[in-house]
């Protein structure tokens, strides 16, 4: 059964951005959030001139529906504030079809999308201070072992597999080992999900 996709926009028609139908043939655009039938939903792409784009990702994220926020002018504040409300992906609303449905299949598999340009900066936003930022007491901290909370502290601090490995003094193959065995336990796919995790609470 194929996949239905639901573009909400402020314009009038779906011709304001050619690439939409040429990615999803089939996609029907909407003005109104109520004008979508939820039961079948399947990925609801936004672009964030829609009034109201922040209450409206968290009520159908809660329904376990994917969301992409889409905008005219991408930037790491906005993209931060998707994905802390519970988006899937982030984009530039004229994406070409290509990309638009890399960002689908990215999503469909588990995944959270930023484009390349933004994703250094989303990286950089997340971090707070120096202070610890893996609580070893909070609900998702607790299942990790000590040396995994500690290289997943140095990721949401931004640093890179060679740096992390420098400062706890171990091999970048170990640091991937524990990558690996962090991603598995949080049961997240990427480094974006683990520090919006720990950061703004995303799941």
């Amino acid at each position: 059964m194929e996949k239905k996709h639901y573009f909400l926009s402020k314009k009038p028609d779906s011709s304001a951005y050619p690439s939409w139908k040429l990615a999803f043939p089939d996609l029907i655009h909407c003005l109104q959030e109520n004008q979508i039938p939820e039961e079948s939903v399947d990925v609801i792409w936004i672009v964030s001139t829609v009034k109201g784009w922040e209450e409206t990702v968290p009520l159908f994220q809660k329904k376990g529906k994917n969301v992409v926020v889409l905008s005219m002018q991408p930037n790491t504040e906005e993209a931060f504030r998707a994905f802390s409300v519970g988006a899937r992906g982030y984009g530039h609303a004229l994406s070409s079809p290509t990309i638009l449905k890399q960002i689908d299949s990215v999503i469909a598999q588990g995944g959270l999308w930023v484009g390349p340009d933004l994703f250094m900066g989303l990286m950089q936003l997340s971090q707070g201070n120096n202070k610890t930022t893996v609580n070893p007491e909070s609900e998702h901290g607790s299942t990790l072992s000590e040396r995994e909370r500690e290289v997943a502290d140095q990721v949401v601090k931004g640093l890179s597999n060679k740096e992390i490995a420098r400062e706890l003094n171990i091999t970048e193959r170990t640091v991937k080992a524990h990558l690996g065995a962090i991603f598995r336990k949080l049961d997240i796919r990427d480094r974006i999900q683990l520090v919006l995790r720990f950061k703004s609470g995303v799941s």
